[in-house]
Order: C-alpha cells, then sequence, then structure tokens
C-alpha cells in the first residue's frame, strides 16, 4: 500500500507491507532480527529486506524474547521516502 504526502515544498512517500520479526544469526555468532513478509510486501523494497541490528552482547535467547514480543504487537512495517519540490 502507497501513499503520498505533500506540504511545505516536501513530497514524501510511504508504502506498507505486513512482516513479523524472525531472529537470524551472523556467521560470526551475534543475533540480529529480520522483518520477514507475511503478506502484502513494500514495493519499494524489491528484492530487499528489512533487518535490525542488535546491540553487542544481545544473545540469542534476548534476541528470540525481543522477535516474540514484537510479533505480538507488530501490525507491519512502512518506509517513508520524501524529496524536496
Amino acid at each position: 500500500m502507497a501513499r503520498a504526502f505533500h506540504g511545505k515544498g516536501i513530497k514524501a512517500r510511504t508504502e506498507h507491507g505486513e512482516y513479523k520479526a524472525i531472529v537470524k544469526e551472523h556467521e560470526y555468532g551475534h543475533p540480529f532480527l529480520v522483518l520477514e513478509p507475511t503478506g502484502e510486501t513494500i514495493p519499494m523494497l524489491g528484492d530487499g529486506l528489512l533487518s535490525l541490528r542488535l546491540r553487542e552482547g544481545t544473545t540469542i535467547e534476548e534476541a528470540e524474547i525481543l522477535a516474540r514480543t514484537l510479533n505480538r504487537h507488530l501490525k507491519g512495517a512502512s518506509i517513508t521516502l520524501s524529496s524536496d519540490d
């Protein structure tokens, strides 16, 4: 879904998608979260993905707790790009 916003010389386009957080692990063992599509995706991402970097020292178990917590409350994700007129 896309929306366009205009105001004070700025145009902004926002696209939305349905996602859930999943835990992934870098090759050196540090966890991170990826927002995996569960339905409609954000078109401007193309084949890209959204990820969330976690602070050093975050354990896999803590990342899993965070992902479960996000997923209980997460409806989706949005990206807004703006440009000056």
